[in-house]
């Protein structure tokens, strides 16, 4: 996945003539003339001058699932510099760097002046995703936090609606109305939305009606997060009014 991005700081040209610049303000033109390009990118001559490298360099995607979960600190390691200063000019020698004597070993990773470098290539891209009602949220490191951006993903009711093409429309408005619900209340919030994955459990499954769809959602799936949601109330008789509440609104 980072093939081309080795060989082309492997060329010192390529080095010399980029120095401190980030792939996506090294434009084709910049780098057309050096020698030996053409083996990296062989169309290089039919792509307009304007084009940067970010723009040629086929990107790659590692998608870290409830990236929260871990001590994140001890999961990343020197990765945390290499994840800030990407590439040649980010380069580091690892605790095992020592390991490689030589540029034939098997765990030779960039090889250069008789030492064996690690660096993340710009076209790398690290995608986390998390829940934010979590506690374990609390504890991603500062250090981390500023070496991504973030994005809220809010439930998206068109998934809904695209995908149940029965119901869909019914299904959705069930659920805008119960998170609605939900945002207003004051013990709850934002954070404490369903998402729309949840409506896909009844995908490729036959009902009688809508209701009967409604009922099967909240019975598998809503009420039981519900009461674990409500549960910090310390009062279940509140928590039941509540439950019956957010029934309602939910279209039941």
């Amino acid at each position: 996945m980072g093939e081309i991005e080795f060989k082309l700081w492997k060329n010192k040209a390529f080095r010399e003539i980029t120095q401190d610049k980030n792939f996506e303000d090294i434009t084709v033109s910049d780098i057309k003339n050096i020698d030996n390009i053409k083996d990296i990118f062989l169309n290089i001559d039919n792509y307009n001058d304007s084009l940067t490298l970010q723009d040629i360099i086929e990107p790659a995607f590692f998608i870290i699932d409830e990236i929260n979960r871990a001590d994140l600190s001890r999961v990343f390691g020197e990765l945390m510099y290499a994840l800030e200063y990407r590439g040649y000019n980010g380069k580091i020698k690892t605790q095992y760097s020592y390991l490689v004597e030589k540029e034939e070993d098997s765990g030779v990773y960039f090889w250069e002046d008789g030492e064996n470098y690690f660096f993340i290539p710009h076209n790398i891209y690290i995608i986390g995703t998390m829940n934010t009602i979590d506690r374990s949220v609390d504890s991603f490191d500062f250090a981390l936090r500023r070496r991504f951006s973030w994005e809220e993903i809010e439930p998206n009711y068109e998934v809904i609606e695209y995908e149940l093409k029965e119901y869909g429309d019914e299904i959705a408005k069930s659920f805008k109305d119960l998170n609605e619900a939900i945002r207003e209340h004051e013990f709850l919030g934002n954070d404490y939305q369903i998402g729309h994955a949840y409506a896909l459990n009844i995908k490729n499954k036959e009902f009688e009606n809508e209701k009967e769809a409604k009922e099967f959602l909240w019975g598998e799936f809503i009420k039981p997060l519900m009461q674990e949601y409500l549960r910090g109330l310390g009062d279940s008789r509140k928590s039941d009014e509540l439950l019956s509440s957010f029934s309602n609104k939910f279209g039941l």
